[in-house]
């Protein structure tokens, strides 16, 4: 339960607004709003390039729903 709660905490801390651990996949929704200065800092870059080099780990996509637009980040196990 701690650990749980320190992986949402850092995920907070590196540009996601929700971290969903369920059915042994973990989804991090990034910040909603697209105008957010997280998306043009290195960070996000950072990320982006890790998620090119590891496509086996890990899928980037963009989701709508009623509240709009979300870009997600999700990890599989297996």
């Amino acid at each position: 339960m701690i650990k749980t709660i320190e992986l949402k905490l850092l995920a907070i801390k590196n540009g996601f607004e929700k971290l969903i651990l369920k059915n042994e996949k973990m989804i991090c929704q990034f910040i909603s709003n697209k105008e957010d200065k997280f998306y043009s800092s290195g960070e996000f870059g950072k990320i982006l390039q890790t998620i090119q080099k590891n496509q086996n780990l890990c899928q980037l996509k963009e989701k709508k729903s009623i509240s709009g637009e979300r870009l997600l980040l999700s990890f599989s196990r297996g």
